[in-house]
């Protein structure tokens, strides 16, 4: 049997364990410091066949180039969330912007709101690539260096200067996570947002208040669960050179019921 993982820091949250453990397979949340990384990755290559990366060490295979070889993908996207263990090294890959544009693919947007700056709003934009995504980021340095790294972003240093002429509006922050207001958007509240679509990456809580926001303004509303759906078959085809596709989405629809993605813009 494989042994796979998940690393990160504050684990809580995440329900990536729980769909591996009803395929049957060996996966293990690795909480773990950030003065403890190097010492992880080093413990995976004798002892993993794979993990994930989830917030906040998405950025930080690259500070290890001895360690790891790079898909094309994640050099490009410069972040990571999926490594395979094979032949002596971490073999690094980007799934994240497949489970992004899965469940949204079908729809035409023209231009997208970003809230946020890290490894999943990397994956967001490259995604989006085709068209002009607006960045808006608490630290705004951070913003315009990915306006360096991607041509297709343009960053903003308040929403309201792009946000009634923009068709999809991303939450790739962890604000929302413990139940808290979305306050960014508190500006907005109660305006209209019909015609958009309104994506958070955060799934649990499956509403969050920036989802609430969107629905309250006759938005389109969609959180990461399906996201978090397709990256774990991607990753599985990483790993195992398997497609368990309709496994997953039967082991995910016990951990979230169909009642908690009512009124969601995706379905099973």
């Amino acid at each position: 049997m494989l042994k796979l993982g998940l690393l990160g820091m504050s684990l809580k949250h995440s329900l990536s364990k729980s769909i591996f453990d009803c395929l049957g397979m060996e996966y293990i949340n690795f909480s773990v410091k950030p003065e403890e990384v190097k010492e992880f990755f080093r413990f995976a290559l004798d002892r993993l066949d794979g993990f994930n990366i989830t917030v906040p060490y998405k950025l930080k295979p690259f500070e290890f180039p001895d360690l790891f070889e790079f898909s094309d993908e994640a050099k490009v996207i410069g972040a990571v969330n999926t490594v395979l263990v094979k032949d002596g090294k971490l073999h690094a890959f980007n799934t994240d912007h497949i489970g992004f544009i899965t469940p949204i693919k079908g729809r035409q947007f023209r231009k997208a709101l970003l809230f946020g700056a890290g490894g999943a709003a990397r994956a967001v934009i490259y995604s989006l690539k085709s068209i002009p995504v607006f960045v808006y980021n608490r630290t705004h340095r951070k913003a315009f260096e990915l306006s360096r790294l991607f041509p297709n972003v343009v960053p903003v240093r308040d929403p309201g200067e792009i946000l009634e002429n923009v068709d999809i509006v991303v939450n790739a922050t962890s604000l929302g996570l413990e139940g808290e207001p979305f306050y960014l958007l508190d500006r907005w509240r109660g305006s209209s947002f019909r015609g958009k679509l309104f994506y958070d990456l955060i799934y649990n809580p499956p509403i969050t208040d920036f989802l609430k926001i969107g629905r309250d303004g006759g938005a389109d509303i969609l959180n990461g669960f399906p996201m978090l759906v397709y990256q774990a078959t991607e990753n599985i085809k990483i790993w195992m050179e398997k497609d368990l596709t309709k496994e997953v989405i039967e082991c995910s629809k016990s951990l979230l019921p169909a009642s908690l993605m009512e009124g969601f813009s995706w379905e099973f």
